[in-house]
């Protein structure tokens, strides 16, 4: 893509890198359903990944545009679907993954990742993934966030969701439940607090946001009861932050702290681990909801949803379009 002053008609429209995700996910086609919508106007959008896969899932979606094929002396039309060819060759998989799939997949994310780091990306969008493929690959990543991370020299880093009754951050992500309790310790809750407060603050533009904490245990661990992570870990630091003039209470017992933030409507949770925080976001908002990955030196979104493998190519998948239409909106509104 041209640098942002050679830019053919942008009118100082952000540059949004949207990825592939694993060709035989939904990734293709929520790419290219986009362009069946008026945000593609609003914002110059690159698509980056094997245009013959976007070729085919031209044909399931009903888009009507060009493509405009872009190499490293390409340049960006406006009028067209953009794709950025990552130049990668060899047979992939619908409807489920593989390595080439998984290869392919990521080095589609780390082209965009490039791009962003060159400043030719405002924001970057990455579709679905398949952690499996990743393996098969032979790619030791367990997903996107780790992917960015490395590859940005990010150390401090969390997963941020927005959804339509809650925000929620992670305090530890892709691990096993059996390793919760240690990790928790390991990552410093002070960094995952200060990141959402700070995300809100400068990006979000909330004023002294009011950020709610889970406990780990049942019943936030009974005063040592049922667990002492609370008590020796979560506690003192919320204590301290408050000192600090951080508005973050808690622990709250996890079972019914969902409960309470619809009265009281914090600006964000903090959730210990994966799926205590995503079970009430996609119990409430499974087609909206958005992924942010905090701490980045740029934004980066995603659906909320997995690669659909059951539904993809049928041309049934622009049920998940809404949650791929908010990432896009909030990587041009936050970049």
């Amino acid at each position: 893509m041209d640098k942002r002053t050679k830019r053919e008609g942008c009118n100082h429209k952000k540059n949004v890198i949207v990825t592939m995700g694993d060709p035989g996910g939904v990734g293709p086609e929520l790419a290219l359903s986009l362009f069946k919508t008026s945000i593609y106007h609003k914002i110059n959008i690159l698509l980056v990944g094997v245009p013959s896969i976007f070729s085919d899932a031209k044909d399931l979606s009903g888009v009507k545009l060009d493509f405009n094929i872009i190499n490293s002396s390409g340049k960006f039309i406006s009028s067209k679907i953009n794709i950025l060819d990552i130049g990668y060759s060899g047979s992939f998989t619908k409807n489920y993954t593989s390595a080439n799939n998984g290869e392919a997949a990521y080095l589609s994310i780390r082209e965009g990742i490039n791009i962003c780091i060159q400043k030719r990306g405002d924001a970057i969008v990455t579709t679905p993934i398949s952690k499996e493929g990743l393996k098969l690959a032979g790619i030791n990543f367990p997903g996107h966030t780790e992917i960015l991370a490395h590859f940005t020299n990010t150390e401090k880093y969390r997963m941020l969701f927005i959804s339509k009754y809650f925000n929620v951050i992670l305090h530890t992500i892709h691990i096993p439940l059996k390793d919760v309790p240690y990790k928790i310790f390991d990552l410093n809750l002070e960094d995952t607090i200060l990141l959402g407060n700070n995300f809100l603050i400068e990006s979000m533009k909330v004023d002294n946001p009011l950020i709610f904490v889970a406990g780990v245990n049942p019943h936030s661990g009974e005063n040592g009861l049922l667990g002492e992570e609370e008590s020796i870990y979560i506690t003192p630091i919320i204590e301290k932050l408050k000192s600090q003039n951080i508005n973050v209470k808690g622990p709250f017992p996890p079972d019914t702290l969902f409960f309470k933030a619809l009265e009281y409507k914090p600006d964000l949770i903090v959730a210990m681990y994966h799926d205590q925080g995503l079970i009430p976001i996609k119990m409430t908002d499974f087609f909206g909801a958005v992924n942010l990955t905090v701490g980045l030196p740029f934004i980066r979104t995603s659906p909320d949803h997995g690669t659909a493998f059951d539904i993809a190519w049928r041309k049934n998948s622009d049920i998940n379009l809404q949650s791929m239409l908010n990432a896009v909106r909030y990587a041009e509104k936050l970049s």
